[in-house]
């Protein structure tokens, strides 16, 4: 499918601004996939140059939950990724369904992966995990998890507890290896009230030392 794309509406561009402005003249599905498209775009650059084909890759939103249960523990989730050619420990993440809201898909994604209810969940912010090829958001969460005896898993999906020592020593070993995981972290921290609720559980003193 080719889409075109018009010039801006609003207000007239002088040549020099035309020129200036780098902009997409049209989009194109190049493959698809039941998981993602790849997209050619045709880009006007900035300066003289020849217009030139960019190629991303476009799937629906995927959202992640730091979760923290009433005693302070951690889910982590552990499965193997053919992308890597490893397993990975994560925190319980996955894509969007069709008409989902973000929250919607992170409560989801918690009970699925985790086995864990939300008892209270914050959105911590928006993010494009890769701004040169991914044209998908990264949706970050923080959840409050009511404490379940006998939590259980999706299946081929590992699950386990952990204190914020033992995730930090993941990931200084190298094993909790997700960018956009090891980012949400740093995320929770700043931010003002879920901040304060990783202070008062010495959860952000603990990470950031």
């Amino acid at each position: 499918m080719r889409i075109p794309h018009p010039r801006p509406k609003s207000r007239e561009l002088d040549s020099a601004e035309e020129t200036a402005t780098a902009m997409v003249v049209e989009t194109q599905d190049a493959y698809v996939c039941p998981w993602f498209k790849v997209v050619k775009k045709r880009v006007r650059p900035t300066d003289q140059g020849a217009e030139f084909e960019h190629y991303s890759v476009r799937q629906r939103d995927y959202v992640a939950v730091l979760a923290v249960t009433r005693t302070g523990r951690i889910p982590l989730v552990r499965q193997f990724r053919p992308a890597v050619d490893r397993h990975t420990w994560e925190f319980p993440a996955g894509l969007l369904e069709p008409g989902e809201t973000p929250q919607e898909a992170a409560r989801r994604e918690l009970e699925e992966e985790a086995g864990l209810q939300a008892a209270e969940i914050i959105e911590i912010g928006s993010t494009f995990a890769d701004t040169g090829r991914l044209s998908s958001r990264f949706h970050a969460f923080f959840a409050v998890a009511e404490e379940d005896s006998m939590p259980t898993a999706e299946p081929g999906i590992e699950l386990h507890f952990c204190s914020i020592e033992e995730l930090r020593a993941k990931i200084v070993a190298n094993e909790f290896v997700l960018q956009t995981h090891v980012g949400l972290l740093y995320m929770a921290a700043i931010h003002p009230r879920v901040g304060a609720m990783l202070a008062r559980a010495r959860i952000s003193e603990l990470l950031l030392r």
